[in-house]
């Protein structure tokens, strides 16, 4: 059980500010190379406009299998719940913590899809440094993260398919100023043997180009160094190196397998869930970039069957 008692009252509501890019968010993935289940969910609010979002997506065998978006929901109305540590519910969607900084439920609930995980921590929570973008703004204020075991079971189309495997959560709040922070790659994944990492990558914007941490279930470790080796392959394949402070460099290579492409804000976020391999070790994770397209992100719509476009300050 991996609890600092100093630590639990971050899993509370946190008092907003007056600026309207203030928000809060919670967010868990799930990978599960086995039963070839990947996905992520997400609860946040917006009390500026008093508005919370949901979202939860999913890839079973390699393809898309659900996507239930629960977006702009009046945080005054009965479809909304926000009291953490408790609970949060948006829509179908809910997360209930059962043991702060260590276990929560995960559950979606409509008349197609019945899921319902448990997240257990395996490794310390992880506070990141503030990103402040060029001109001054905040684009990530407080924010924490955890790897963990993921296991439960997913009713969907009327088939079932159970999930023992790993994913992330992170919690965060404070103000948004994407516009910038030019493009990020993050990565986060998770092995067998207990251990796992975050890789956080800023292009343009921020001054801090590079951050996050290698875990265990006793300690993290900062990332001091970290470069990607993309590979020319039709579905997105590399190698990592990361450099843990105080430790040996750990070369990891990743190859894709369940592919998401999400819009937002003019700035396209496209989610790779894949495996990982390390030192002869399988892990499974996401490979999450951000960037804004060239040419606009309608230029891609005609041709993204994957693609989800959201309208709104979330994520």
């Amino acid at each position: 059980m991996l609890v600092d008692h100093d630590h639990t009252l971050l899993e509370n509501q946190h008092s907003p500010t007056a600026d309207p890019f203030w928000q809060e968010s919670w967010y868990f993935n799930f990978a599960d190379p086995v039963s070839h289940v990947y996905g992520l969910a997400r609860i946040g609010y917006r009390p500026s406009t008093g508005q919370a979002d949901g979202l939860l997506l999913a890839s079973i065998g390699g393809k898309p299998a659900m996507l239930y978006p629960a977006v702009g929901k009046r945080l005054s109305s009965g479809d909304v719940r926000i009291a953490p540590p408790g609970s949060l519910k948006t829509g179908g969607l809910e997360f209930v913590c059962q043991s702060p900084m260590d276990t929560w439920l995960l559950c979606l609930n409509t008349r197609s899809i019945d899921l319902e995980l448990v997240f257990q921590t395996m490794t310390p929570m992880y506070m990141f440094p503030e990103v402040v973008t060029l001109d001054g703004q905040s684009a990530a204020a407080s924010h924490y993260e955890q790897a963990g075991r993921v296991t439960g079971g997913i009713r969907c189309k009327g088939k079932t398919v159970e999930v023992n495997g790993w994913g992330q959560r992170d919690h965060s709040w404070g103000p948004r100023h994407w516009s910038g922070v030019g493009s990020w790659t993050w990565i986060s994944a998770q092995f067998p043997s207990g251990w796992a990492f975050n890789y956080w990558s800023l292009g343009d914007g921020p001054p801090s180009k590079t951050c996050g941490f290698i875990g265990d279930g006793e300690k993290n470790m900062d990332l001091v160094g970290g470069e990607i080796f993309w590979k020319p392959t039709a579905s997105p394949s590399m190698n990592l190196v990361l450099t843990p402070k105080g430790g040996s460099p750990r070369d990891i290579s990743f190859k894709g397998i369940a592919p998401w492409t999400l819009f937002k804000d003019g700035a396209m976020i496209t989610e790779h869930f894949g495996i990982f391999t390390c030192n002869g070790e399988q892990g499974a994770g996401v490979v999450e970039r951000l960037y804004k397209p060239r040419f606009g992100v309608l230029h891609f719509l005609p041709h993204a069957p994957r693609m989800f476009v959201l309208g709104l300050n979330s994520l």
